[in-house]
């Protein structure tokens, strides 16, 4: 130990004290291993900061402090106890650390050990920038077959999402991402975003449904088919768009001046049909009615 504290001496210049957790982290990630620090205290408390992670063995793993072309060899020993976080703060385990990764730590040198090897409380990995974080913005472009969609951010470029996993809702329904289409308004889409690669994983999307076109209203069409005398649906173009009419048992049928009509034999394909109802909240146009009016009657 004494050796080695004697060695950690000639360091001492380059440094001083300082928590791990204030460290310029932006310094580490820009220029790589030259800007290694350590501070050693007489207690053998440590605080290290841009450690390079070359090797893992489990819960320990081998790393470097460089200063120059001159490195000095670490082992770090975490255990149950260490805390560990991302470079954003966010909490974390040993198991996002990766070869080639920074880190700052503070913790205490192992006694009697042969090599110079740390026992850590705290490891921070500053090369993992990740956080919690919801967007909103709108679907510029979806690819199903990677699993993803591409997010606009009003004023403030676009990102990746990676949706696999997540639980997409869309009005009163849940939806998958093969029913999101460019265009869609996303209210939220929470997960865990990647800075270094602007990438969110999200755990929940939330696309915007305007409530208003499904409430109680009035619609115009023509009739696409002739139906039966009473049957439990009709097709109906409305605005070009064919809407499948579901008919309730207690459906009141009118003709032009408001008479009770009786059922639906007098209905024929082509006659303009007036109709109060709601949309459905599904992937086929549908409308449940409570009045039907045939203006050709």
């Amino acid at each position: 130990m004494h050796k080695l504290l004697t060695a950690l001496a000639v360091f001492a210049f380059l440094v001083t004290p300082v928590s791990a957790a204030t460290l310029n982290t932006d310094t580490i990630l820009k220029n790589g291993p030259r800007d290694s620090e350590i501070y050693v205290g007489k207690d053998g408390t440590v605080v290290i900061s841009g450690a390079k992670v070359m090797q893992l063995a489990g819960r320990s793993f081998y790393t470097r402090l460089y200063w120059g072309e001159s490195f000095l060899r670490l082992l770090v020993k975490t255990g149950p106890a260490t805390r560990f976080e991302r470079g954003t703060g966010e909490v974390t385990d040993y198991t996002e650390i990766n070869e080639g990764d920074y880190l700052n730590m503070e913790g205490r040198l192992e006694s009697g050990a042969s090599t110079f090897t740390l026992i850590p409380t705290y490891v921070q990995n500053v090369s993992v920038q990740k956080g919690s974080k919801t967007f909103a913005g709108t679907v510029a472009s979806v690819n199903p077959g990677a699993g993803t969609f591409t997010l606009s951010l009003k004023g403030a470029g676009i990102i990746t999402v990676k949706a696999e996993g997540a639980v997409f809702t869309k009005g009163s329904r849940t939806i998958d991402l093969a029913r999101v289409e460019a265009g869609d308004t996303v209210t939220s889409a929470t997960g865990v975003y990647d800075y270094n690669t602007q990438t969110l994983t999200a755990s929940s999307v939330v696309i915007y449904l305007d409530k208003n076109l499904y409430k109680w209203q009035n619609f115009e069409g023509k009739l696409l088919e002739t139906p039966g005398v009473n049957p439990a649906s009709i097709k109906v173009s409305i605005r070009g768009t064919e809407f499948t009419v579901l008919i309730p048992s207690d459906i009141i049928i009118w003709n032009h001046a408001r008479k009770s009509v009786a059922s639906f034999v007098r209905f024929v394909a082509g006659d303009t049909i007036r109709l109060h109802g709601k949309r459905q909240e599904d992937d086929t146009p549908s409308i449940e009615a409570d009045i039907i009016r045939n203006m050709n009657l």
